[in-house]
């Protein structure tokens, strides 16, 4: 091999040794950057997956929040309701002491009564309440007629005393009573009723024989 050889085969060999670490470079480049977008996508997945636990925490501390609210709004509506319908059975029971208007009372009554039922925790509080207004209605209408004759034995006055006086109890204890105690309350407000009822219908026929 003469010098002209041995020097192309030496530059060969240099270019070769060039181009491979070359490509080594590429490749260890290449691998590298992979591997880092690997890490960067792992890293994007569990900070995507960190933020939507922390959203769903948020909108459950928010949910529960609400709730809340709700739950204080209803309860402060039931109370004041509660209140309404309470004045308004108290305001009925004596119109025809003060010449009241007894029809304007009535619908105060149901009124309160209904806004009661929006929030009441209680259906079958608000089933027995919607005989009660129409009972005290009917018993002012009686105590009315049996306050403006002296000489009247006052039955449908004592009566309706009993059963406001009854209702008022009940409607102050309800909402903190437990479900013995409300199960107590509701028979004594159904036996009540029956008495009442019983009460005003012989109160009628009295009043019906009595006309001319």
């Amino acid at each position: 091999m003469n010098s002209d050889e041995i020097w192309l085969l030496q530059l060969w060999s240099g270019a070769f040794a060039a181009a491979g670490s070359g490509l080594v470079a590429v490749l260890v480049l290449y691998w590298s950057n992979r591997h880092q977008s690997k890490l960067a996508e792992i890293a994007r997945r569990q900070a995507a997956h960190l933020a939507g636990e922390q959203l769903e925490a948020q909108e459950r501390a928010m949910r529960r929040q609400l709730d809340e609210q709700r739950a204080e709004a209803s309860k402060a509506r039931y109370f004041a309701a509660t209140g309404d319908l309470v004045a308004a059975v108290e305001t009925c029971a004596n119109t025809f002491r003060r010449d009241g208007d007894i029809e304007d009372a009535f619908v105060q009554m149901e009124s309160a009564r209904v806004r009661m039922s929006f929030d009441s925790d209680s259906p079958r509080l608000m089933d027995e309440l919607s005989y009660w207004t129409y009972l005290i209605w009917n018993l002012t209408k009686q105590a009315t007629i049996e306050w403006r004759d002296p000489i009247a034995e006052k039955v449908p006055l004592a009566t309706l005393t009993s059963v406001t006086t009854t209702l008022t109890v009940a409607l102050a204890h309800w909402h903190h009573a437990n479900p013995e105690m409300r199960d107590n309350m509701l028979a004594q407000l159904r036996e009540t009723r029956a008495w009442a009822d019983d009460h005003a219908e012989r109160y009628t026929d009295r009043l019906t024989r009595a006309d001319p």
